[in-house]
Formats: C-alpha cells, sequence, structure tokens
C-alpha cells in the first residue's frame, strides 16, 4: 500500500503525540524523549500501537537541529533531520505543523512555503495568532488550490465530547400536551435547548483556544459578538451566538499546565428530565481522554490528503481566530466587539 510522505515541523510534544499515530517508535526512546507521551500511550493507555495505516514521517524540522535529531531517533523510520523549512518541501505529500504550547505566530511564516508549493498542510491550534495571519493562510491555500486542515483535540473528537454530545437531548425541548408550556415556549422563541455552556480550560493562548474550541466542537460556528474581561489576556470570555446561545470560556490565572490537564463543561437549558433538570456537566477531557481525539484527527488528516479537499470548512478555522481578536479588542475596550468588525 502506497503511504503518504509527512514532513514534521516543530518537534514538540505534539509531535509524539500525533506522530506516535503516524509511524512506529523505539518504546524505551519515547519514555526518554517525550515521557508524557510515552506516559499517556504506553503506561495508562497502551495505545502506542494503534497506528492510522499510510502515513509515514520522512522528515523532519525545528528550530533547535539537535530537539529535531531525538525526534527522528525515536521512530524506527529515522526520518530525515532537514536543516531548512524550504528543504522539508521536497519529498514529502504533506507537512504536519505541530504546536503544543505556542500562541500560531509562526504558523503563516511556516505554512505558506508549503502551501505555494500546493503541498497539504495540517496547522495545530491555535491556527493564527491573529486573524489577518489565518485569512492569509486560508487565502494562499484556495490560490493554490491545496487543502489546509487545522484542528483542537478539544473539537468534539474525543469519545468523551462525543458522549456528552449525545446526551444534550436530555435536556432539549420536550414535547408536553399543557397548553401552558406551548405558549411559553413560543413566546419566548426558543431556537436553541441549550441556553449557556461553561467552560473551563487553562491559562495560557493554547488553554484559550482549546476553550473556545470545546464550544464550536458542541454549538458549530454562529458567534455575533465577544466580551472580555479578567487580568490576563482573554482570561474571562462570553461568546454570544446569533440564536442566543452563550457560552463562557474561562482560562483563569490559578488554572496552569503541568504534568497534566483537563477541560471541563457545564451545559443548561430551560428543559430537561428530572434527574436532571435542565443541566448536564461534562466528565473531564485531558490527557487521558486525548488519545481517542488524537487518532480521529490523524485519521481526518489522512482522508484529507485522499480527496485533496478541506475536511473542516474555512469559516470554522477563520472564525475561530476571529473571536481571540474580537475578545482582546473588547478586553483592550472594555466593550463588546462584533466579529463582523473583525479585520
Amino acid at each position: 500500500m502506497k503511504k503518504f510522505r509527512i514532513g514534521m515541523i516543530r518537534c514538540d510534544t505534539h509531535s509524539y503525540w500525533y506522530g506516535a499515530f503516524m509511524a512506529k517508535c523505539d518504546i524505551a526512546l519515547l519514555q526518554k524523549n517525550s515521557v508524557a507521551v510515552h506516559d499517556y500511550f504506553c503506561r495508562f493507555n497502551e495505545l502506542a500501537i494503534s497506528l492510522v495505516p499510510g502515513l509515514e514521517i520522512v522528515r523532519v524540522w525545528d528550530y533547535d537541529s539537535a530537539t529535531a535529531q531525538k525526534f527522528s531517533e525515536t521512530f524506527l523510520g529515522k526520518p530525515q533531520v532537514c536543516e531548512t523549512v524550504e528543504e522539508m518541501t521536497d519529498g514529502i505529500d504533506a507537512v504536519f505543523i505541530a504546536d503544543s504550547t505556542g500562541d500560531g505566530s509562526d504558523h503563516l511564516e511556516l505554512a505558506s512555503p508549503f502551501l505555494k508549493k500546493g503541498i497539504p498542510a495540517f496547522v495545530d491550534k491555535p491556527f493564527a495568532s491573529r486573524f489577518k495571519d489565518a485569512k492569509a493562510m486560508v487565502r494562499l491555500a484556495k490560490k493554490n488550490d491545496v487543502p489546509l486542515m487545522s484542528a483542537s483535540l478539544l473539537q468534539g473528537y474525543t469519545d468523551t465530547a462525543i458522549e456528552f454530545r449525545r446526551r444534550f437531548k436530555e435536556i432539549g425541548p420536550i414535547q408536553l400536551a399543557v397548553k401552558k408550556e406551548i405558549e411559553f415556549r413560543r413566546r419566548f422563541r426558543e431556537t436553541s435547548p441549550i441556553r449557556l455552556a461553561v467552560v473551563k480550560g487553562l491559562t495560557s493562548l493554547a488553554g484559550v483556544i482549546h476553550g473556545i474550541s470545546m464550544v464550536q466542537g458542541f454549538f458549530g460556528d454562529g458567534v455575533e459578538w465577544v466580551e472580555c474581561m479578567g487580568s490576563l489576556p482573554l482570561e474571562f470570555l462570553l461568546l454570544h451566538y446569533k440564536n442566543g446561545l452563550q457560552a463562557i470560556v474561562m482560562s483563569p490565572s490559578n488554572e496552569s499546565f503541568h504534568y497534566t490537564c483537563s477541560f471541563h463543561c457545564s451545559v443548561y437549558s430551560r428543559f430537561g428530565k428530572i434527574h436532571n433538570r435542565g443541566v448536564l456537566h461534562m466528565p473531564p477531557i485531558g490527557d487521558f481522554e486525548f488519545p481517542t481525539g488524537t487518532r480521529r484527527i490523524v485519521l481526518q488528516f489522512k482522508q484529507m490528503l485522499k480527496i485533496r479537499k478541506p475536511p473542516i470548512p474555512y469559516e470554522f478555522l477563520l472564525e475561530l481566530i476571529a473571536i481571540m481578536d474580537a475578545g482582546r479588542m473588547a478586553q483592550q475596550k472594555g466593550r463588546r466587539i462584533y466579529l463582523k468588525d473583525v479585520k
């Protein structure tokens, strides 16, 4: 079977995390070079051998060549360590730009050489640090007729998130014979059973984008405006959807990443069964739950390479970054910012 040749950019935790689903690795060296990934894939979940067939990592690059060399030695195929990004554009079918804790400020620069040469690209979260960079990447992809993808592990890919989404029907509108209830529902013109979602994530832009991505994974796009408060950038965000749904994304200053992390979500509606009374609380999603989502993202990435079409609408990718830009403006100006005003 012909394999898609993958180039891996930036050899951080996410390169090992996603790479372990693309190519076989030396377990002992994985433990030495990326303790966290080894523990969550081999010690706790034993998922290191759950490969997605049809992919191979053939080239790697990192700002630090020693870091790239460590990554290369971990994988049995011993991908070639490249000295420049330009060198990476030869001999590959797609590029995977990993970013575990960065702010996305270099993503346009890193992705551009590949998009210009018609090489499909995965760009880790956040897709970009600024809306103008996100638009530039999408323009390049469209101009060169090449698919471009970005995704967050919190965007509804994990088993936990999928099961939680299925439970929304428990607090959705129910058929009632009581005339008063029917009139009540018509008067308030319910367009969505859920009226409020609260997400608690982690400090840092990487945590913020995960939180926003969780909201989008559950409710899609369609955010109308954003408000923001807090002492840290984007610490407390309020997203208002056009259908009236609101989502609070909290990335409090006292919640930082150490060895493990977890994100939480609660959703509320006016309806519900007796036992939940219109509220659902999601089990935590973190490093223990991420592997199931990782494999789904890699499968989606492979499908993109097969059909040469973006698996996620570019409007979704752009809205995520527009929300961040709107949040920054809202925090600075002390007022709500409409996404239509983000340029």
